[in-house]
């Protein structure tokens, strides 16, 4: 018998009710229920944009000559980084498909206006959302951060404002469509966040200040998290940061949100179970999802041993929920006695509860696994014969979104690539270095690289990345797992709106 344990189970509700509006009701809601996977194999992508194209809002025309970095938002728009046949003026542009591209920025010619002087755009680190781009932008002569929109740029703060030797921090700061901010600011011995939009940012929290939900005397420590390579700040404006909370005599790691109740303390490190004597416990990097469930990752070591565990755990209106721990067992291993090594990544927890990690077992295999916090299942194992269609060397890291679709990047052979896993737990292979690509029928190329943005998953059922080829070539693909509609789906659809019309007609005349 072959192995299905890797196969995610779908059930399918049928509501049936008297009143034809709410027939069609049940049907889009079953529409939700029945999509059905695109064929396994190869997906061949579409071209977004490729070197050698003119670069749309330029002017003089220019080509393209590399193409970078390119990330989707939680609308499924992409963005990108570009370099033009000058070398000299690239920029950044966005789109939701290639006869729609639009320019957000050009560098060398972009002005933005700060309290100090007229600021060139320079190459730059961004974050995207909703046809905008966050810039931080960090030379020898300014550490700024500003917002490109289109036909106009807009200065959001300067180092200089909070004194000497102070760095706005790229890597922990937040953006979302709604234009919020969350700006992470490095002083010399401690940091503030500051919380706002491109009209002004306040402060939220700072070294030294009355930390939110303890008693009276308790202040935040010199250290402050958000972000890094998943997502602190939601679409609805919820917000989660690490940090610690000073106590006379003691330092406790915790994690606060921000939301439209107000800063609070979220998780204090002592609400984890309690660690063994002589240990220390310290949280790190949340990420929270749509539905504001939150996932972070907790180590445990005991005084002056450099050696920490790690483990990931869950929080939401239930409470919180260890996931995984180093040197506990995942299911889904052949040998259910190898525990974990090394947990590798973690992502946020999708709209419906679930979550996917990638970690090292002390075999050497490593693997994915998705599902709930308390249902998890293997869905790729390193190693021949976990799948019979595809194999991979080793699973790195991952992401996912509100569809129970990931990506996911490892290694065949020697060589990196990504494959996707669709909602029904199918695995599709995106790409090899050193391997054929089918760019389209008839062109098959051999890729030579490869480069991502931060979110190359969009809650569509797209994926992006940039392919370099050894012919020279290179270009921005996506590919389309959208769900397409299963024939029942559209048999109900089709038959409740015929209901639905006859219904309308029968009051009408009535």
């Amino acid at each position: 018998m072959s192995d299905t344990s890797h196969v995610r189970l779908r059930t399918v509700a049928l509501v049936r009710c008297f009143c034809p509006e709410f027939i069609l009701q049940a049907a889009v809601v079953t529409s939700v229920l029945l999509f059905s996977a695109n064929a396994t194999g190869q997906v061949t992508p579409v071209a977004l944009v490729s070197v050698g194209d003119i670069a749309p809002g330029v002017s003089p025309a220019q080509a393209f000559s590399r193409l970078l970095f390119p990330s989707f938002d939680q609308q499924g728009t992409i963005y990108f980084d570009g370099w033009l046949s000058d070398n000299a003026n690239g920029g950044w542009w966005y789109g939701r498909g290639s006869d729609e591209l639009n320019l957000l920025a050009r560098r060398n010619e972009t002005v933005i206006r700060t309290p100090y002087a007229d600021v060139l755009a320079r190459p730059g680190t961004p974050s995207y959302a909703g046809n905008r781009a966050l810039i931080f932008q960090n030379d020898a002569v300014n550490d700024i951060v500003w917002m490109a929109a289109p036909g106009s740029a807009q200065f959001i703060a300067d180092a200089r404002e909070f004194g000497e030797d102070v760095f706005l921090d790229s890597d922990l700061s937040q953006f979302n469509s709604a234009g919020t901010i969350a700006l992470l600011v490095e002083l010399p011995n401690s940091k503030e966040i500051l919380f706002g939009d491109a009209n002004g940012l306040s402060l939220l929290a700072k070294s030294g200040s009355q930390a939110a939900g303890y008693p009276e005397g308790v202040t935040y420590g010199t250290s402050f998290l958000s972000g890094g390579l998943g997502t602190s700040l939601n679409e609805n404006n919820q917000y989660v940061f690490v940090g610690s909370a000073d106590f006379p005599n003691e330092r406790r790691s915790a994690i606060w949100i921000n939301d439209d109740r107000g800063l609070r303390l979220l998780v204090d490190a002592n609400d984890l179970p309690p660690a063994a004597e002589g240990k220390q416990v310290s949280l790190g990097l949340p990420f929270i999802g749509s539905s504001g469930g939150v996932a972070f990752r907790a180590g445990e070591r005991s005084s002056g041993d450099p050696n920490i565990i790690y483990s990931v755990w869950a929080h939401n209106s239930q409470g919180l929920k260890q996931i995984v721990v180093e040197g506990g067992h995942l299911p889904g291993v052949p040998n259910s006695a190898v525990s974990v090594k090394e947990i590798l990544s973690y992502t946020h927890v999708n709209k419906n509860g679930n979550i996917a990690i990638t970690a090292e077992l002390e075999n050497g295999q490593s693997g994915l696994w998705f599902g709930q916090p308390d249902d998890l299942h293997a869905e790729m194992l390193s190693g021949v014969g976990f799948r019979p269609d595809v194999a991979v060397s080793s699973v790195i890291s991952c992401s996912i979104n509100d569809l129970d679709q990931v990506v996911f990047t490892g290694t065949s052979g020697m060589a990196r690539g990504q494959w996707f896993v669709d909602q029904d737990g199918d695995v599709h292979t995106l790409f090899i270095v050193g391997g054929a690509f089918k760019v389209s029928d008839g062109d098959v190329r051999t890729v030579a690289s490869f480069t991502n943005g931060l979110q190359q998953l969009s809650n569509d059922g797209k994926v992006v990345a940039a392919l370099t080829f050894r012919d020279g070539s290179s270009g921005i693909f996506v590919w389309d797992f959208a769900p397409e509609p299963s024939g029942l789906q559209l048999g109900l659809l089709a038959s409740s709106a015929l209901f639905f019309r006859q219904s309308k007609r029968f009051r009408q005349r009535s």
